[in-house]
């Protein structure tokens, strides 16, 4: 089966409870709708990358596809494949 590797720092790390996960997708896979299966999935991560006033991803939340910054929503629509590796930073805190 396809799939993407997911990478999460920080408290998204936490919430998936390892630095990586295999997501399977289907060959029509968005960078989209693999955002949406992860936040169905782990339900804790939506409270840190959605804006709770319009559902949308923060936007000091970082996403990107095979080491490369994406950006939501102009690259929305963007096509992921077997193999490609989307991490998601949340902000960092600190002092």
């Amino acid at each position: 089966m396809p799939h993407v590797i997911v990478r999460g720092f920080g408290s998204i790390r936490d919430i998936i409870g390892s630095e990586r996960i295999k997501l399977e997708i289907n060959e029509k896979e968005t960078l989209t709708s693999a955002i949406n299966s992860i936040l169905a999935t782990y339900h804790g991560i939506s409270e840190i990358v959605l804006d709770p006033e319009t559902g949308k991803p923060r936007t000091n939340i970082r996403f990107l596809l095979n080491e490369r910054n994406v950006e939501l929503p102009k690259d929305a629509e963007q096509r992921v494949e077997d193999g490609d590796v989307l991490a998601i930073l949340p902000p960092v805190g600190g002092g």
